[in-house]
């Protein structure tokens, strides 16, 4: 009898240890993700980001990424990130079904909304919020979703920009190896160097096997005065892959004349850059070949380029 009361005992354990873990699933929260459909970089052919009041529109045309309607060039390195993150896109969590988007950044004042098209159909549709605590991942909505979701990364300061802080800052590329002459002119003083290759003699060793050494380069004048190899070498690096720091709104390149400094260079093709009188925030307006809009460049990469004529002479 007493073995048949445990028996009994036992199984009212069991019986309710059952009850409360039924009870306790009933009481989670089961949901299901929406779902995030496949998307190549390359499928994409037009992004469209509003934020702070203010809508961009980059199209890709012909492997170039530009800005509509304005059709700047856009800085392929900024848009591949946007293109990365929409192919890579990925919820991880739903947290939250208050409608309260405040507390996620997500309010119609400061949430980002992106959109990503493969011609005229919409791939990619979400607003961003807030970064999540972790800073690896990002809160998210869908348009005719209430509710708040997690997405993988830290996507707001990716997709948080400007029109500015996406053009291409290049005004100026070239190869140096296929230069011959480079031109300055500083306060009316003009100085031109021509390269002068300069063969080394054969190295010594095996008759059927010379080697021929590695030429030297020479830049000198027309005059024969040779010209400084470093500051020279320093002034063809920054020139060869100028970056602006920005562009000048609302001017041309026609509204500028009177250079204080000028450079021309020569090779496969005729390269120039003109560098204006500085501003007052210790920026200088140029203009160059390589761009079709008047840029400022900061003081330190002007100085890098504005070299007195008797400075570039050797002694």
């Amino acid at each position: 009898m007493k073995l048949k009361k445990e028996y009994i005992g036992l199984a009212v354990i069991i019986a309710v240890l059952v009850l409360y873990l039924v009870l306790r699933n009933s009481d989670k929260i089961h949901y299901t993700l929406p779902g995030i459909g496949p998307l190549k970089k390359s499928e994409i052919t037009k992004i469209v980001i509003k934020t702070d009041g203010a809508e961009i529109t980059l199209i890709e045309h012909e492997g170039d990424w530009k800005l509509s309607p304005q059709n700047y060039t856009a800085d392929k390195q900024k848009v591949d990130r946007f293109l990365n993150e929409f192919s890579n896109f990925t919820l991880t969590a739903m947290v939250s079904e208050s409608k309260i988007y405040s507390r996620y950044g997500l309010e119609e004042n400061n949430k980002i909304s992106v959109k990503a098209f493969s011609n005229d159909n919409i791939k990619r549709d979400f607003h961003i919020g807030k970064t999540a605590s972790t800073n690896r991942h990002s809160f998210v909505m869908f348009e005719g979703d209430t509710k708040v979701y997690e997405a993988r990364n830290n996507i707001r300061t990716i997709f948080k920009t400007t029109i500015d802080e996406l053009r291409d800052k290049s005004v100026l590329t070239f190869e140096t190896s296929a230069i011959t002459k480079i031109s300055l002119v500083s306060e009316d003083k003009l100085l031109a160097f021509e390269k002068t290759v300069v063969p080394q003699p054969v190295m010594p060793g095996d008759q059927e096997e010379k080697i021929p050494g590695n030429p030297d380069i020479i830049w000198r004048t027309t005059k024969g005065k040779t010209a400084k190899a470093e500051l020279l070498k320093q002034i063809f690096e920054t020139l060869s892959k100028l970056q602006c720091g920005g562009y000048i709104e609302g001017k041309t390149k026609s509204d500028f004349t009177e250079p204080v400094y000028s450079v021309s260079i020569e090779g496969n093709k005729t390269y120039s850059l003109s560098i204006f009188q500085k501003q007052d925030d210790n920026t200088y307006p140029a203009i160059s070949s390589g761009s079709d809009y008047p840029f400022l460049l900061k003081e330190w990469k002007a100085k890098q380029i504005m070299k007195a004529p008797d400075e570039l002479i050797a002694e």
